[in-house]
Formats: C-alpha cells, structure tokens, sequence
C-alpha cells in the first residue's frame, strides 16, 4: 500500500521536485520554464477545494446508510478501519486517532449502539508507540463511548492486511456478513479487498463528500484544499498500486 513515507508523490512536495529539476535544466530554458508552469499551475489547481472534491466523487460509490435502514440489516458484526493514529496526546496521556478517523470510529460506535453487533477494530502499530491502532480505538470506544464489546485485531500494517487477518478473526467465529466502516474516499477499495477474502461487505461509509455544501469559496487556493487533494490523490496511488501486483 501507498505509505505516508511516499510524501515526494504528493503535492507539494511534487511541486518543489519540478522546480528543483527546472532549475537543473536552466540552460534548456524552454523545458524549464514548462516546468515551472507546470508546478504552479498544478499547485494552483490542487489547492482548489472544488478539485479534491471532483475527484472524490469519482471514487465514491457507496451511499450512506439511512438510518432507518438498520434495523432491516442483517449483519454479523461491525469492522472499523482506521484511518491515522497520534502515538501520545498529552491532554489524554495516551494514544488517540487523528480527527478524520475519529469520523469514523464515531460512526462505528453509532451503528453498535444502533445493532448491537459485536464490533472489531483494526490496525497495527505503524508509529511504534508500543500500542497499536486497533487497541487505541478498542480504548476510546470503551472510555468515551461506553461500548465494551470490542475485539482487536493488531497485527495489519495495510488494508489488503486488514482485511485478511480480521477475515481469519471472523471465520473464527462463522461470522461472514459485516458492515464495513471507513471514509467514503477508502470504501471502494476496502470493500473489493475484504470481499476478496469471502467476506459479504455491507458498505458502511462516512465522511462523505456528496454531502459537502459548494459555495464559490471552493474554487480559492487553501491549505485545506492542497491537504484534501493530498488524501485523494493517496487513495488514487493506492487504487493503482492494488492493480499493478493484480
């Protein structure tokens, strides 16, 4: 999977590349100034929040469960991706998640609170805090949520990884349908690889990007915009990285 130490394919990292390799080829004005074009113009257009959600909507194909709907759901369980830890939050003196896949486990604790379904959390330890992701949102999920009935899977560094190693936990179990919990921007993917492990996947998508109100401050340059492209263009990298070794 494409990891955030791959930070020289996104922008603006990219950017600062192009121009380091037109300053390189300064004597060649032509190719150089096409370089610095092109680095601007992309930056430009990257930083456009209506970009990153153009984009997004591509990839965005599962709706969202109504919640009158859940009741008629017939599921086994409820698996929770995450989506990015914090190795210490001082305010806490412990480790947390960062905001968008506190998204998600907010949803995750929603829906258990909804079904009564058992719920697994999954994650290793990919910052080395001697505590992995899994067990950071089995201890939220406990102590702010008040949902105790929580299995952890540790081990998985991917979310190819994800969804073998809980596969093996549920199978276990003779569990076989779940709903799936991730961003709406990650559900695609996730839901082809659990699915490829036999598992029948309810879509269960939050953080949706149909749902965001478009006003003409969308199409200004922000921070915002460049680090929401940044999210995008990783599921994209990550979507053809899962192609190429088929």
């Amino acid at each position: 999977c494409i990891r955030d130490r791959d930070i020289l394919l996104y922008p603006p990292a990219i950017k600062i590349l192009l121009l380091l390799l037109a300053m390189l080829l300064w004597r060649h004005r032509k190719t150089a100034f096409s370089l610095i074009l092109l680095s601007v113009l992309s930056l430009l257009v990257f930083s456009m929040p209506i970009t990153s959600h153009k984009l997004a909507l591509i990839l965005e194909k599962h709706p969202a469960i109504p919640p009158s709907q859940l009741s008629q759901i017939n599921a086994d369980a409820i698996v929770l991706l995450g989506g990015g830890m914090v190795p210490h939050a001082d305010e806490y003196d412990a480790s947390s998640v960062v905001k968008n896949a506190l998204t998600r486990l907010r949803y995750a604790a929603f829906l258990q609170a909804q079904t009564g379904l058992p719920l697994i959390t999954t994650g290793g330890d990919l910052t080395n805090a001697g505590i992995s992701e899994a067990e950071t949102m089995r201890n939220i999920l406990a102590t702010e949520f008040n949902i105790v009935q929580v299995r952890a899977e540790t081990g998985s560094r991917t979310t190819y990884e994800n969804a073998v190693k809980t596969a093996s936990i549920l199978q276990q179990q003779h569990m076989q349908r779940i709903l799936l919990v991730t961003s709406s921007l990650h559900m695609n993917r996730s839901v082809k690889l659990f699915s490829e492990q036999g598992l029948d996947v309810i879509a269960a998508p939050t953080d949706l990007y149909s749902d965001h109100y478009i006003d003409w401050r969308y199409y200004f340059p922000t921070g915002d915009g460049l680090k929401d492209s940044r999210s995008v263009l990783h599921e994209y990298l990550g979507i053809a990285w899962y192609w190429l070794k088929g």
